[in-house]
């Protein structure tokens, strides 16, 4: 998908982007590290652990936040995050994402993102809404 910087031509409810990411135990340490999170990974009782909810959530917005290519002054100003279901560390899980809500009020520029993620079998997993904000850049001085 072509990545894009000019936010006005961001289209309603169209894909954004898409990727697919294997969590592995590495890839949530490194989360657990970055987010200084100490606690303990939730397991089951035949001993399989399970992904930090807020890491699923996490991954799908470093997505966005790397195909828009947000630049400095961007403020991120609400967030709506439904779990559905847990996923266990070593799954793969699809993320695809579309925009919202796309608008201009006072040279500020608001973009609501949707964020879906799926497993594998297409079981929805997590839904994200994050609304995002930044300077509005005018052509015309």
């Amino acid at each position: 998908m072509e990545q894009i910087t000019d936010y006005s031509k961001l289209t309603l409810g169209k894909l954004l982007c898409e990727k697919s990411i294997m969590i592995d135990q590495k890839l949530i340490t490194d989360y657990m590290e970055a987010v200084q999170d100490t606690s303990k990974l939730i397991s089951d009782i035949q001993g399989e652990k399970y992904i930090p909810p807020m890491a699923i959530a996490a991954f799908g917005l470093q997505m966005v936040i790397d195909f828009l290519s947000i630049p400095k002054g961007t403020l991120h100003v609400g967030q709506e995050l439904i779990i559905e279901s847990p996923l266990k560390i070593g799954e793969l899980v699809n993320y695809e994402a579309s925009i919202t809500a796309n608008s201009v009020r006072n040279n500020w520029r608001f973009v609501t993102i949707e964020i879906l993620a799926k497993t594998s079998i297409n079981h929805l997993v997590m839904s994200t809404k994050s609304t995002i904000t930044m300077p509005e850049i005018s052509e015309n001085p």
